[in-house]
């Protein structure tokens, strides 16, 4: 059954002892701080949701976004959405281990960076992709040149096998490479990431950066990120950018099979920037991927279905069902109560305080929470007779 906001009034209506719910102050407000605390208490399994990752897993990509509405870190499964096998399970690790063990582990954590969340997972055996260039060097494959108005004193950066150039001035700076040797995308065109890692002094100053590839400086494609390939905004030091070839504009007649020019243009404010950093131009056409997880999301859209942390009309659904919604009711008539100030609040208080407890137990008894707790590893002996033993 369905369950709509107004149907949880009408019930409450019911348990008031003639007091209405015009009377309760705020009464959205009482209902989304009930839910808040139900979901603290207890994983519902209505709330329970299965999506695609926005980005195909690739090879030595580690950082995605995570779906808005994931519950804490309540991810139950990560799997391919095809041709699963025994071998595709994915461990919750802390993040510390995740990052010591990402390059020989199937694994995930959920990170939490300056009030945002984010996904990292480490898939094993995945196709490592096609280079267009390492950009490491200016003259190693084809020849690298700055527009030399903005971007200037293109170098080799031989310590951290990048190349490295300045900005300053102007609003817009690029660097390309017209002579690169010509390799075949045809097979990802339209299907494939391409990759980009960035290093931006002052990331604050930089709006988007523009990605071109193609047969030539007149055939090509090109395409834009204003964030980190996981969704994040760009930051001081390190960054690896996305660009979608299904998403990218398409310039004159470019040949998939013979890409043999690159260009990267960076757009910013104009504030001196000394130190840029460019290197390894990658196609990569990654794998669909599908989470599993617990929504924190208790009410949704009666027409369009989308999910929502809060209430917006009387119409919205409650993604709960019998069980679960006597719980939420038990809690809704709990807080209603302790608005009211006759003679039967205090026992209305503690009579649905009493039934929201022994619910609970019984629901967490019938219906046990599948998601999964970070482990570690604390021994690991690494060699051809592996052995391992993981809390």
């Amino acid at each position: 059954m369905s369950y709509s906001v107004s149907s949880i009034k009408s019930d409450l209506e019911g348990v008031l002892h003639g007091t209405t719910t015009s009377q309760i102050t705020n009464l959205d407000g009482v209902l989304n701080r009930a839910a808040r605390q139900l979901l603290l208490d207890v994983d519902p399994q209505e709330t329970i949701r299965r999506t695609e990752i926005t980005n195909p897993l690739m090879d030595n990509v580690y950082e995605y976004t995570l779906p808005s509405d994931v519950k804490g870190t309540k991810v139950i499964d990560i799997r391919p959405q095809m041709g699963r096998t025994s071998t595709d399970v994915f461990l919750h690790r802390y993040n510390q281990q995740f990052d010591l063990e990402k390059s020989y582990r199937d694994a995930f954590t959920i990170d939490f960076n300056t009030a945002s969340k984010g996904l990292r997972v480490s898939v094993q055996g995945l196709s490592s992709g096609i280079q267009i260039s390492s950009a490491i060097s200016i003259t190693g494959n084809g020849t690298w040149s700055a527009d030399g108005v903005v971007a200037t004193n293109l170098t080799d950066d031989n310590i951290n096998s990048e190349l490295k150039f300045d900005m300053s001035g102007g609003t817009a700076g690029y660097i390309q490479n017209l002579t690169l040797t010509a390799v075949d995308l045809s097979d990802h065109e339209d299907e494939s990431t391409l990759l980009l890692e960035v290093y931006l002094p002052d990331a604050s100053d930089f709006t988007s950066i523009t990605l071109y590839w193609g047969s030539d400086s007149s055939n090509y494609w090109y395409a834009s990120a204003t964030t980190r390939q996981d969704g994040t905004a760009f930051q001081d030091g390190k960054n690896l950018v996305s660009f979608s070839w299904a998403s990218a504009t398409q310039a004159l007649s470019p040949d998939s099979e013979n890409v043999d020019f690159c260009k990267v243009l960076f757009t910013y404010n104009g504030t001196a920037n000394a130190g840029v950093r460019v290197t390894n131009i990658v196609s990569n056409l990654g794998v669909i991927f599908e989470i599993e997880y617990y929504s924190k999301f208790l009410f949704r859209d009666y027409t369009t279905g989308a999910f929502a942390e809060t209430i917006a009309a009387d119409t919205d659904l409650i993604n709960l069902d019998t069980e679960s919604y006597n719980l939420f009711f038990y809690l809704v008539a709990q807080y209603a109560a302790q608005q009211q100030q006759g003679k039967d609040a205090k026992a209305d208080n503690e009579f649905w305080e009493t039934k929201y407890q022994i619910g609970l137990r019984k629901y967490r008894n019938q219906n046990k929470g599948q998601g999964q707790l970070p482990q570690s590893t604390y021994y690991e002996h690494r060699n051809s007779n592996l052995t391992r033993f993981i809390r």
